[in-house]
């Protein structure tokens, strides 16, 4: 289990990615070819309200640490996806959760999309999901109040990833 430290907290709120709007979000996503994993219910919501169909979506069931509506939950529920369940307490990066959306990625090479279920808190998978995935994937997650982030996995957002997994936790 990884342990974020208080002194990283403000660098992970940094935006790193592009700040989209819904629309955009939505539009962009539908207009790629390349895999798209969101981490956060809204932004799962969001993205397939408008038709986008996520490999991977890794929700909680909360926004802004508040219960989603029964109706927004069952969206989730109903989505066309393996499920795969994990524990991660808030500001940790659990092994079981980080398994979990490893097994995951595995699973949509060959099965189809799959969806993370977190026990807990789903945020801070946003690290992991970008190390695991394939380059050119697309993943989007909620920034509260302000839009939806898009981050490219390349090789330079996958080591910025990769160091804050090494420096910023314990």
């Amino acid at each position: 289990m990884k342990t974020l430290k208080p002194a990283f907290r403000a660098q992970l709120r940094r935006i790193y990615g592009e700040l989209l709007t819904e629309a955009q979000a939505v539009r962009l996503a539908l207009a790629s070819k390349e895999p798209i994993v969101c981490v956060g219910d809204v932004s799962t919501l969001n993205l397939t309200r408008g038709g986008v169909k996520p490999i991977v979506s890794v929700v909680d069931f909360k926004s802004e640490r508040k219960p989603l509506s029964e109706g927004e939950a069952e969206e989730i529920r109903a989505l066309d996806a393996r499920v795969f369940h994990a524990f991660n307490p808030p500001g940790c990066i659990s092994g079981e959760a980080a398994g979990a959306l490893s097994d995951a990625l595995a699973h949509v090479k060959s099965h189809g999309p799959a969806v993370v279920i977190v026990e807990g808190e789903e945020d801070l998978l946003l690290l992991p999901a970008i190390v695991l995935a394939p380059d050119g994937t697309l993943i989007f997650y909620g920034q509260p109040k302000q839009g939806i982030v898009l981050e490219r996995v390349n090789s330079e957002s996958r080591a910025r990833a990769q160091n804050f997994l090494e420096e910023g936790f314990v």
